[in-house]
């Protein structure tokens, strides 16, 4: 995929700052980051008022960071647990913290990537979609 600069440092941010002890990084910071992201790449129709776009970004920069936050919160238990399985196994030691934190960074990113080709692949699906819900709303209405 090509480089991604303001995507790139929306995911470090989130990698970096989901979790961390003291820091103010959480589902609602991730909704809003996400939603900068939707109004800066998604393209609505012309007929669309800027409720409707504003009321759309919103569930899904809502149904996204329940998403990744949920996914990011699940892989501390399943990263640790599978490098504790693995290191047991090999060597009869505990991984170390450091090892613990960067599986953890790095399935983390994963997940952040899911969210990217989310944005790519499904989120214009669903804007064609709600249209036409929309356009049909109007014609049953006539």
């Amino acid at each position: 995929m090509d480089s991604d600069p303001e995507f790139g440092a929306f995911a470090d941010e989130a990698v970096a700052s989901w979790g961390r002890p003291g820091g103010d990084y959480g589902y609602q910071e991730l909704e809003a980051a996400i939603a900068v992201l939707y109004r800066s790449r998604l393209e609505f129709p012309p007929a669309w008022t800027e409720c409707q776009r504003d009321e759309f970004i919103a569930e899904q920069a809502s149904r996204d960071a329940n998403d990744v936050g949920a996914s990011f919160d699940d892989l501390i238990d399943t990263v640790t647990d599978r490098l504790c399985r693995d290191r047991y196994l090999d060597c009869g030691g505990r991984p170390l913290n450091e090892d613990i934190s960067a599986e953890i960074a790095f399935a983390r990113r994963d997940a952040i990537e899911d969210l990217r080709w989310r944005m790519i692949d499904e989120t214009p699906d669903a804007i064609r979609r709600v249209d036409r819900e929309l356009a049909d709303e109007v014609t049953d209405g006539i």
